[in-house]
């Protein structure tokens, strides 16, 4: 068998025979040699398909097929034929696995096309709508289960009746497809028609629907031995979800949790947390966090592999996180659990969280659940709309995965002869020299001798080491360096036969300009690419040269979220990658070409930006002050740093850039002040007075709804505002000429019950959020200023001392050639 044009849904058709007693039916072929049928089809004498799809006249006959599984004992009338390896002839391109599929909501219809019916030219297809609710009943032809869809031809003709008013034949086993408009890409195997229904209506029958097949053992342990963990998508959250890549023969991407290079190990009590967690109805929020490479994405791919393998169904969410009017649809009333990944969740705008979580209604006996992985724990997740399930979320802090030295080596070598298996597979199917010396190089590769080291507790640190030490065994690098900017050597080395093959004629350092500003903002479409690279300066003006770099570049990466540009993955090395083109007497990219990337980019190119330039400021005090100045410049980008301010661990850079030190006093200060009453954390915004030379704080402020703020004892730190004097138990006077960079401080402030607790106070010349003056500040701008201000810059203490900027020792730089 063979010569299937792999890429045409009619060419998987499959005429099914069996018996001596003429027994015929349609198949569906699944994969490679794979067949699904109806089983009452086969149940009897020897089988016998002919693809469709066969090119090759030769291939075009019958051939002899043996049934690897029949459903019949389990009530299911669905079987699986297996061609004989012998007979088999793959496709050009092969025959990639039909993807299974299941409607998740429980009421109404969606659209979907029947293959394979008789009378259809060529073996072609039929609209239909397939029900969502299970039929009742019992059908002419075997029961009618309560799993069991009814299909409802759509097509023209789909009612007409033979001579004599008799049912047109209909072929058992024909595959139901998902066709519907709302979710034109899922086109995912449905069912199969397997019986008339009652009323010999021609145009309704009932089907077998395939996620009934997926909770057999033995079902799934014949299909697994082509297809890699098969499982049901839920059709209406196709759209939603992100789709599998295959990594390219890139080292860096081979290192992505999505490539799953190594095998999971470990984490038993996350497991188990996350387990009860997943565990009754409803909906219900978690967040994992962690550093960089600690394997957070890992984590949650294997919850969701356990999940989808107990008929749950689900996946990572596209970036940014959103769902379509089907998905609300069916997550209001699901038919099946379902668990959703959020990646990356702190460089989503507050606004996205919040819009998803709204969206997610649930409430019935099936559970929703949505999971965060994210780097920090700080005030951007908690706020999403005040969301209670957000408030009352379970949160997980990942920490180090071999954190006992002395289980280090053994982990080391397992990961060294799996990543060198990976690498090899990929790097001889493209061609790369030298992979084939890979197993024989991992096989010998010794221990590091700093393998205590606290760095090596961390997944990603490991695997980094293994892989870097691997492929200097073919093309050695310099030493000095840190493993990160060792394997980035490699990479260029795939960046540069990519490029020539693309028939990128660009120098060195216009090449690595380009993928670096790839890895700085990403492009969701052409025309983003496109505005980004006539920002580069080393980028020539010649617009077919440029095309074809924006080619390149989508190329390099394939994005699981229909990205047109995918960012270097995982982050970590698009940080060393940006960390290194920033650094230098002669950086790929300094401040002028910063603020043209920035003016040519667009708002989520920006956030992404500050995200990624805030993460590499973190431990690189140049990078900190470029990135003070870059915001500090351009009144544009101020609304998206406040948003990335909440989200990133070290928003220092962002904030002093939003408010640089002044030259002038102010003609106005904006003081806020955040108490914590019954148990609660409130931020309020104050309406002060002014006087001849300063401003008046009030002792007691009233919100609209007749909320009050009392303050007593107020204290300014003497570092921050010097000369300060004792405060007035009545009012506090704040001189505007020292108000150039905020103002911290301390106080007691109490409800309109009389119950007094610590509040701290904050005195700027500019707003931090846009709120009401006057009362208590809620929503987004409460968490932002309860991120922004208690958690990176904390109160002073009664007698402070002085307080000197954290140390930024910049790593090791990569160097380029």
């Amino acid at each position: 068998m063979g010569g299937c044009v792999a890429g045409r849904l009619t060419d998987r058709v499959v005429e099914v025979s069996a018996g001596n007693n003429g027994a015929r039916g349609t198949g569906v072929l699944v994969a490679e040699r794979l067949i699904l049928t109806a089983a009452h089809v086969v149940r009897e004498g020897p089988v016998w398909v002919r693809l469709s799809g066969a090119t090759d006249p030769l291939q075009a006959d019958e051939q002899p097929a043996s049934v690897a599984w029949d459903g019949s004992a389990r009530g299911l009338d669905a079987a699986l034929l297996e061609i004989p390896v012998e007979r088999w002839e793959p496709p050009p391109g092969g025959v990639t696995p039909l993807p299974f599929g299941r409607i998740l909501r429980r009421t109404g219809e969606i659209g979907a096309s029947v293959l394979g019916l008789p009378g259809t030219r060529g073996g072609g297809s039929v609209p239909a709508l397939i029900s969502a609710a299970a039929l009742p009943g019992r059908s002419r032809r075997g029961s009618v289960t309560s799993a069991r869809h009814q299909v409802t031809l759509a097509g023209p003709g789909a009612d007409a009746r033979g001579p004599g008013g008799a049912r047109p034949d209909w072929s058992p086993g024909s595959p139901v497809i998902c066709a519907d408009p709302r979710m034109p890409d899922a086109q995912h195997l449905l069912a199969l028609v397997v019986a008339e229904l009652p009323d010999r209506r021609a145009d309704r029958f009932a089907a077998e629907p395939v996620w009934r097949l997926l909770r057999v053992p033995d079902f799934v342990a014949a299909v697994e031995r082509v297809i890699a963990g098969p499982h049901t998508t839920a059709v209406e959250l196709d759209p939603a979800l992100r789709e599998p890549v295959a990594p390219p023969p890139s080292p860096a991407a081979l290192l992505s949790a999505s490539a799953a290079s190594v095998e999971f190990y470990g984490r038993e009590a996350e497991l188990g947390a996350l387990d009860l967690w997943c565990r009754g109805g409803g909906v219900r929020v978690a967040l994992i966090h962690g550093p960089t490479g600690q394997g957070k994405t890992r984590l949650a791919a294997k919850l969701l592999a356990d999940q989808l393998s107990a008929g749950w169904v689900g996946g990572f969410l596209r970036t940014p996180p959103a769902l379509g009017p089907a998905a609300q649809a069916a997550l209001a009333e699901p038919a099946a659990s379902v668990l959703l990944v959020v990646d990356n969740a702190d460089m989503c705008a507050p606004a996205e969280l919040a819009d998803l979580l709204r969206d997610i209604t649930g409430g019935t006996d099936a559970g929703v659940r949505v999971l965060l992985l994210a780097r920090s724990a700080g005030g951007w997740w908690r706020d999403p709309g005040q969301d209670p399930r957000v408030r009352d979320a379970h949160v997980i802090s990942l920490g180090p995965l071999d954190p006992e030295p002395d289980l280090r080596a053994a982990a080391y070598r397992q990961v060294a002869w799996q990543l060198a298996d990976a690498f090899h597979r990929v790097f001889a199917r493209h061609g790369v020299p030298g992979a084939e010396r890979l197993p024989e190089v991992a096989m010998l590769l010794p221990d590091p001798d700093d393998l205590a080291d606290p760095r090596y507790a961390h997944a990603l640190t490991v695997q980094t080491a293994v892989a870097t030490r691997l492929l200097d065994a073919v093309r050695p690098t310099a030493e000095g360096q840190s493993w990160a900017a060792r394997l980035l050597s490699h990479e260029v080395e795939y960046w540069r036969d990519t490029a020539t093959r693309h028939g990128v004629k660009l120098g060195d350092r216009a090449r690595l300009q380009a993928v670096c500003a790839a890895a700085l903002c990403g492009a969701q479409d052409a025309d983003e690419a496109r505005r980004l690279l006539a920002a580069l300066r080393m980028m020539p003006a010649d617009r077919t040269l440029r095309e074809k770099v924006s080619t390149w570049l989508h190329e390099l990466y394939p994005s699981p979220d229909g990205a047109y540009w995918q960012p270097l993955t995982p982050e970590r090395f698009a940080e060393e990658l940006v960390g290194a083109a920033l650094r230098g007497p002669d950086p790929l990219v300094d401040a002028r070409q910063l603020n043209a990337v920035a003016a040519a980019a667009l708002d989520g190119q920006r956030h992404r930006m500050l995200t990624v330039l805030s993460r590499v400021a973190a431990h690189d005090g140049p990078t900190a002050g470029l990135l003070a100045a870059l915001v500090s410049g351009s009144a544009e980008l101020h609304p998206v740093a406040r948003r990335v301010a909440a989200q990133v661990p070290d928003p220092e850079p962002l904030l002093r850039g939003l408010h640089p030190p002044r030259e002038q006093p102010p003609d106005e200060v904006f003081i806020y002040v955040v108490a914590h009453h019954g148990g609660r954390r409130r931020w309020w915004h104050l309406a002060a007075e002014r006087t001849h030379d300063g401003v008046r704080l009030p002792v007691v402020t009233a919100a609209r709804d007749g909320r009050r703020l009392h303050l007593r004892s107020v204290f300014l730190s003497p570092r921050q505002l010097p000369g300060a004097a004792a405060p007035d138990p009545e009012h506090l006077e704040v001189l505007l000429g020292q108000v150039v960079e905020p103002i911290w401080g301390l106080a007691d402030a109490g409800d309109e019950h009389g119950e007094f607790g610590p509040a701290t106070v904050l005195i700027a010349a500019d707003p931090l959020v846009y709120a009401t003056p006057g009362g208590a500040v809620d929503g987004t701008a409460a968490a932002d200023l309860d991120d922004i201000l208690g958690r990176i810059a904390q109160p002073p203490a009664p007698t402070p001392a002085p307080r000197k900027p954290p140390a930024k020792a910049a790593p090791e730089s990569f160097r380029w050639f």
